[in-house]
């Protein structure tokens, strides 16, 4: 038998198969209904959480204030006057106006702010050079480059009509740009854009709000571009009635209440003279800074000669005393020269016997009282020959020494020297003599005897 239940109303019993309490007639609901429903609540309560959270984080996250868009746009951005139209903490600030066929974007940044567009808006970088890189120098040249593979980028390979506006402040750069729609987008009413932060001193740089193009920054264009009024404008006339006949009336123009044109009049002119002012104190900043750049161009060019002056004279130093040594060099050997063509021949005599060696007494001589002993060979330089036994060290000889003590003279003493004569300690078999020069020569020395 199944067990009976509890009436939630007046906690009598109820059986488990009854719909209504039998006691107060209040419907009798299962304990397991009620947490099922317990359950679908809590569920919907959950539901609705997540979606109210999804709805409120885009509007709340950091860094990137705006709508939220989908797919690979992170933020979008509208033009917006007084005030950034992008804040990224710490790094950038990024102000956005609509010119009609030009946008104005000022971006100051902590360093030298680098602007990608995503011309054909396909999210990638395409390889025929379609999407384009604006970037500055500090001196204020622009760099504009077709984005691609890294070899073919150069400054300049892109016609474009920008221009910019480079200013140093305190804290980076404030960068001002006014580029034509067209060269922006493809698109009518918006263009997709990525900032990098380049940092000169490690040259690295930061995305934002990804590397182009996996997310972008996407610019929305004003469809009615703000303009100035015109002071005389007037209002469109009304349409025409036709009158009886078929013709129409007469047109009047309307002119303006001259009460409302005394008010309109002052705040028109107002609006013009400060918007004129502050044109004329921008040209003014940009001429300042323009000349600033001359005057410091100027002293880097005067700075540059100097150098290169000094830099001329020490050459010119330098010439002059390799110039004195080669001189003084040439005189010395000059000197030289002249004094072994002025020196007598020298006849070099046998070499002494030296202490201890053992004293033979040579055997009869009966052969010539004089020769010659001719050599020939390559010479490089200055080498020793030694001839010993009839065999030369290098090259080829003829003729001989006597074998007795004799006395040697070279032919050529300028450029022969007898080195060591025979002596009775090679039995007057060895001599050594000098030779220098460069090529084939032919040394001949004349022996005879003392």
């Amino acid at each position: 038998m199944a067990a009976p239940r509890t009436c939630p109303r007046c906690g009598g019993s109820v059986q488990k198969s009854a719909v209504r309490c039998e006691h107060c007639g209040a419907p009798a609901k299962s304990p397991v209904a009620t947490l099922w429903i317990a359950l679908a609540l809590a569920a919907i309560i959950l539901i609705a959480a997540f979606a109210v959270w999804k709805w409120i984080a885009p509007q709340t996250g950091k860094p990137r204030p705006g709508k939220k868009a989908e797919g690979r746009v992170a933020v979008e951005i509208e033009p917006v006057a007084g005030k950034p139209a992008l804040e990224v903490p710490g790094v950038m600030n990024v102000r956005y106006r609509d010119l009609g066929t030009q946008v104005e974007i000022g971006i100051s940044a902590e360093a030298m702010p680098i602007l990608y567009a995503d011309v054909d808006g396909d999210g990638v970088v395409s390889a025929e050079g379609n999407d384009l890189s604006y970037a500055v120098y500090p001196n204020g040249s622009m760099c504009v480059q077709r984005l691609g593979s890294a070899d073919s980028a150069q400054c300049g390979d892109a016609p474009t009509s920008a221009s910019v506006r480079l200013n140093r402040e305190s804290g980076g750069w404030n960068v001002v740009w006014t580029i034509p729609k067209r060269e922006l987008s493809t698109k009518g009413d918006h263009a997709d854009i990525a900032f990098q932060i380049f940092r000169e001193s490690d040259q690295r740089g930061s995305f934002y709000p990804d590397r182009p193009f996996v997310q972008v920054c996407r610019l929305l264009f004003s469809k009615t571009p703000s303009t100035l009024v015109s002071q005389t404008a007037t209002p469109p006339a009304p349409a025409p009635i036709a009158a009886p006949g078929g013709q129409p009336p007469p047109q009047f123009a309307q002119p303006p209440k001259r009460e409302e044109g005394k008010q309109a009049r002052p705040a028109v002119d107002e609006r013009l003279r400060a918007e004129e002012k502050a044109r004329q104190d921008r040209e003014a900043a940009r001429e300042q800074e323009l000349e600033r750049q001359r005057q410091e161009f100027a002293a880097l060019k005067t700075q540059q000669e100097q150098q290169q002056q000094q830099i001329d004279e020490a050459r010119r130093k330098l010439a002059d005393e390799q110039a004195q040594r080669e001189r003084e060099a040439q005189a010395q050997r000059d000197r030289e020269r002249k004094a072994r063509d002025e020196a007598p021949p020298r006849v070099f005599r046998p070499d002494p016997v030296p202490p201890g060696a053992p004293k033979s007494e040579p055997a009869a001589y009966s052969g010539p009282s004089s020769g010659e002993i001719v050599w020939d060979g390559n010479i490089k330089g200055t080498e020793l020959i030694t001839i010993e036994n009839g065999q030369a060290s290098s090259g080829t000889i003829s003729g001989g020494l006597p074998g007795v003590l004799c006395l040697l003279q070279p032919a050529d003493p300028k450029r022969v020297s007898i080195a060591s004569t025979p002596a009775p300690y090679n039995q007057y078999k060895r001599m050594v003599f000098r030779v220098s020069g460069n090529g084939r020569m032919r040394v001949v020395i004349k022996w005879s005897l003392p």
